[in-house]
């Protein structure tokens, strides 16, 4: 079968068996993560879903046939010490994890902090998804094959990522654009994201490891991730719905880059409909990798 634009998620690999296969995804408690989580729970994966609203994603855990394998534990992506409650939990049910799927985001918010006190959109889309990997890297380790995806975004090219900068103190002080703020901010979180999927592959790589990272763009999906965005731009997404793809559609990417065997070769790289694509990087991005890297370390490390 041709994989394209128009691919479902659950027509990616449909007779691949993921018994035994412990998957993690956080924000699953609806759209893309939701239909990740039932797609790869219809083929015997047994999914945990990482929410920071436990309800909810029980809620949709209900939703899903009885006999699917279903487990929730709590993760704010928006505090740090949730998502190291979240590891400690996870650590202790599980031996080993084969894919951990970073699906949650936010985007176009308003200027608000996480718990942290680091701007939203870097918060949640990069950094707790940063430290969630470190953390539960040793059971990505002790799978067969492990891997990590990042759901990052096309957005990814609106982006003026500044290393010295990145809690974007300077442009919350301007009132002069706030929309280009939000909307430039979330380019910056969604290329920090391609940025740490090339240094953490160099780095898996340097030391021999079976694990592979994954980036993605899912397509341009009508779901509630744009709960931020103002009514214009509503309106004009609602006129190039035409353009848009479906929820179903739209975590077929995902999906392939978690099971299909064609990726193994890719490690390091960045997908849209189901294949591989060069992204818009900065210049020196390898070395901004490495830099990115570092300073997330120092940002992540208990005080």
């Amino acid at each position: 079968m041709t994989l394209n634009w128009s691919t479902k998620a659950e027509s990616v690999l449909p007779s691949r068996d993921l018994s035994g296969c412990i998957v993690v995804i956080t924000g699953s408690n609806t759209g893309l993560g939701l239909e990740t989580a039932r797609v790869l729970c219809k083929q015997n994966a047994l999914v945990v879903f990482a929410c920071r609203d436990v309800e909810k994603a029980q809620q949709a855990v209900a939703s899903l046939p009885p006999e699917y394998q279903t487990d929730v534990i709590r993760l704010d992506l928006a505090s740090l010490s949730s998502v190291r409650e979240f590891s400690r939990t996870f650590c202790s049910r599980y031996e080993k994890l084969d894919i951990l799927i970073n699906n949650a985001g936010v985007m176009a918010s308003p200027y608000l902090k996480t718990s942290d006190g680091f701007e939203l959109q870097f918060g949640v889309n990069y950094l707790g998804h940063f430290l969630l990997t470190k953390l539960l890297l040793p059971r990505l380790e002790a799978a067969p094959e492990g891997r990590v995806v990042n759901v990052s975004s096309m957005g990814h090219r609106l982006n003026l990522l500044n290393l010295d900068d990145l809690n974007c103190e300077r442009y919350s002080k301007s009132r002069l654009y706030p929309i280009y703020y939000k909307w430039v901010q979330y380019g910056n979180s969604k290329v920090a994201q391609i940025l740490h999927t090339i240094e953490l592959n160099k780095r898996l790589r340097a030391t021999g490891s079976r694990v592979n990272v994954y980036a993605l763009h899912p397509g341009m999906i009508l779901t509630n991730l744009f709960q931020y965005v103002s009514v214009i731009y509503w309106l004009m997404y609602l006129l190039l719905t035409f353009l848009c793809k479906t929820v179903e559609q739209g975590a077929a990417t995902t999906v392939f880059c978690a099971i299909h065997p064609s990726v193994r070769n890719y490690s390091g790289g960045f997908f849209k409909d189901c294949k591989t694509m060069p992204p818009t990087l900065p210049r020196k991005a390898e070395e901004k990798a490495a830099r990115l890297w570092e300073l997330s370390e120092d940002l992540v490390r208990e005080k």
